[in-house]
């Protein structure tokens, strides 16, 4: 994402690996992904993993720990971090399976689980919560994410 001087932005990815409807778990290939932020043409996150059910960092506690489902949601442009923190804290149901932190001026909340209807309804209700910061309105879901 390329993002002006003064912009603001807010989104987020669910990436959900293998069929678990099925019971098929990701157990063969893998996949690197790369995600970045600019602002005004300069890093600020920048992200590259790459996920193989066969290495170590896949399955152990200290990285992905097996988890099937997972999710980033960013906000760049927030005038008050703390408060932003606090509105998620506030908001969402308390878990271990998600965590937010600021760095560089980005809010990432990440979500490791099993269950990418919970990593959605987490990070909508996290957009919710930090819509009001960022821009100053009420949060409107779309009519598409109902369809």
């Amino acid at each position: 994402l390329d993002i002006e001087s003064g912009g603001a932005c807010l989104g987020w990815e669910v990436l959900a690996l293998g069929r678990p409807a099925s019971y098929l778990p990701f157990v063969s290939g893998s996949m690197e992904q790369r995600f970045r932020i600019n602002l005004a043409g300069r890093p600020l996150w920048h992200e590259r993993q790459i996920l193989d059910p066969a290495h170590p960092r896949f399955t152990g506690p200290w990285a992905q720990g097996g988890a099937s489902v997972q999710a980033t949601l960013w906000a760049v442009g927030l005038a008050d971090e703390p408060a932003a923190v606090a509105a998620l804290r506030e908001a969402l149901p308390p878990t271990p399976r998600w965590a937010v932190t600021c760095r560089r001026g980005v809010l990432l909340l990440r979500y490791l689980g099993g269950d990418a209807n919970e990593a959605w309804g987490l990070c909508e209700q996290a957009w919710t919560a930090l819509r009001p910061h960022l821009f100053a309105m009420p949060a409107c879901p779309p009519r598409i994410w109902r369809t």
